[in-house]
């Protein structure tokens, strides 16, 4: 009969990765990067909720390379930025993950453990889990060392605490009464025409400048994760990629900060949109959602 020590229900893998601990952690916990490299070489996901705080759930479902989807479901129980991380994977199979972070010099080391109910359940994993754990890992390694790429010459990033809870921030943002009341630029408004939120989805409507000009917008979502991200390509229809915005919702106590990011193609369309005052939109945006939650603050 197997040992049932903690060892024998135990699957391990180490690595050491050129990046700080806070960088490496923001890999493991950031739904957009989390999503790039979660799961074996050749596998993709798409992530449904993705919940930060103990109890919070992230559920997600993962692409194989086969076509075959993996409906995926786990609960975190325990976040320590940026040192560990803990949660449990509450679909088949059933173990708690439990990952360290810890300074090595310039680099992190990290270690991911599965733990098992028993030796038993671990052998069968086991079999193929080390190499898959290992792909899981490189591609981890691929994406911090992409994510900590210089990108200032051609993004723009706006923050801003918010004092509502992150359910409602992240409901104004999704909802197209609300939207109609903050979204655009100081003195603009806008009329939706349709919205579909959902990756692929397409939200079309008609921005209205305070000097009377008027312009058809279309913004495609790539990435919706409740109540925590949403990612979107932003143009018209006759150029729908002009440039791409990133908005991260984080719980802080009571309040909800917000990372926003406008990424551009090159330099010069950073430039062109500094000219005409397009890369001010994401501070003015905070402060007119700032104003909208203010005004709808519930109790």
């Amino acid at each position: 009969m197997a040992s049932n020590s903690s060892a024998n229900r135990e699957i391990v893998t180490t690595r050491v990765i050129k990046a700080s601990p806070e960088q490496v952690f923001k890999a493991w916990t950031h739904p957009h990067y989390l999503a790039q490299w979660w799961g074996p070489k050749d596998f993709k996901n798409t992530f449904n909720e993705y919940d930060l705080r103990p109890d919070g759930s992230w559920d997600f479902v993962m692409h194989g390379p086969n076509g075959t989807d993996y409906p995926n479901k786990s609960t975190f129980v325990e976040i320590k930025p940026p040192a560990k991380l803990v949660f449990n994977h509450v679909s088949k199979p059933h173990f708690q993950v439990i990952a360290t972070f810890e300074e090595d010099g310039s680099s992190t080391k990290v270690t991911f453990r599965q733990v098992f109910s028993s030796a038993e359940e671990c052998e069968k994993i086991r079999k193929f889990a080390g190499e898959a754990n290992e792909q899981n890992i490189d591609r981890l390694e691929a994406v911090v060392a992409e994510m900590i790429l210089d990108r200032s010459n051609r993004e723009v990033n706006a923050t801003r605490m918010f004092d509502t809870s992150m359910e409602e921030v992240y409901a104004a943002w999704t909802d197209s009464k609300s939207l109609a009341q903050w979204w655009g630029p100081a003195g603009s408004t806008i009329l939706t025409h349709s919205i579909e939120l959902k990756p692929q989805g397409i939200w079309r409507f008609m921005m209205y400048g305070p000097d009377g000009s008027n312009q058809a917008n279309r913004i495609e979502f790539t990435e919706v994760v409740k109540p925590s991200f949403l990612a979107f390509m932003h143009g018209t229809e006759e150029m729908p990629d002009q440039y791409r915005t990133f908005a991260h919702f984080e719980r802080q106590g009571e309040e909800t900060k917000i990372s926003l990011k406008m990424l551009f193609p090159n330099p010069e369309a950073l430039m062109a949109a500094r000219k005409s005052g397009l890369a001010d939109s994401a501070r003015q945006i905070l402060e007119r959602l700032a104003g909208f939650l203010s005004k709808n603050k519930k109790g």
